[in-house]
């Protein structure tokens, strides 16, 4: 266990980056007896937290979570606490994600602390609020649902696309975000399309493919062909599953008057078609 934690990447960096007398330091630990090393790593990272430089607080963040991961230590959450007040933004994203990381599954105190960074001015800490909030919480916690639906009106496209992916974690079988998520899929910034279409893909898997099905195939009457691509990748997503309505609403695409969005239903089609074909054949000779 200590060898495979000393090599994660993380690890090496604070051996590299580290003043070279606390680099002997954190080495030293991973010689000592195996059931006292994680308590003694995470006392040796929170001492060199407390007067290290930015990147170093940052590394020593990551190692936090690393080393503390689920275990809901207090010293490794009080450090990462102390550190969400930083005035580098990067310090901030790092101090949430350490604090997704150590607690433990649904600590709803972890969980009120972490949201209430959902406010930072820095997007990149609002996207790893919304990443420790999927991690920490439970599925189908109605608290972190609100609180993610929230970001999907973020002014910052990878706040939503983050916010999008999050969903998908949090909500399972939920149909109560299906007009939500469906509503992505007409966000003009591709990567919030794209995560749109990954989480209709999982929500599909998790047994909510019929009203999915319906708020999909809305999209595709719109006016701006981007979004009858999002709308049609998602289809392609529910027809993957196995949805029939799906596959039907594919073949329909091919006349779309957009060429881009006629040759990717071309493609899938035909993808389809090949897959079926197969699994005739399979069938034949068993």
């Amino acid at each position: 266990m200590i060898e495979a934690l000393l090599r994660e990447p993380v690890h090496d960096a604070i051996r590299k980056c580290l003043r070279p007398y606390e680099r002997r330091r954190l080495s030293s630990v991973g010689r000592r007896p195996r059931e006292l090393w994680r308590p003694h790593a995470v006392a040796e990272i929170t001492t060199c937290l407390q007067w290290c430089s930015s990147t170093k607080a940052i590394f020593c963040l990551n190692a936090l979570a690393c080393v503390a991961r689920r275990t809901g230590n207090g010293q490794a959450l009080k450090s990462a606490h102390t550190a969400l007040g930083d005035r580098d933004g990067y310090i901030r994203a790092a101090a949430v994600r350490a604090c997704g990381s150590v607690a433990k599954l649904g600590d709803l105190q972890v969980l009120t602390l972490i949201s209430s960074c959902l406010d930072d001015f820095e997007a990149g800490v609002r996207v790893a609020v919304v990443e420790a909030l999927a991690e920490v919480a439970g599925a189908l916690d109605h608290q972190v649902i609100a609180a993610v639906k929230v970001c999907l009106r973020d002014r910052d496209p990878i706040v939503r696309a983050a916010a999008v992916q999050a969903l998908a974690e949090v909500c399972e079988a939920d149909e109560t975000v299906m007009a939500s998520v469906c509503t992505c899929l007409e966000d003009p910034v591709g990567s919030v399309r794209a995560a749109a279409v990954g989480t209709v893909g999982t929500l599909a898997r998790a047994e909510c493919g019929g009203r999915l099905f319906a708020s999909v195939c809305e999209r595709l009457k719109h006016k701006e062909w981007y979004v009858r691509v999002g709308a049609l990748r998602a289809l392609i997503a529910l027809a993957d599953q196995g949805n029939l309505e799906a596959m039907a609403a594919v073949r329909g695409c091919r006349d779309d008057p957009s060429g881009y969005v006629s040759v990717i239903a071309t493609e899938a089609t035909a993808r389809m078609q090949l897959l079926r074909d197969s699994l005739r054949a399979d069938a034949s000779v068993a």
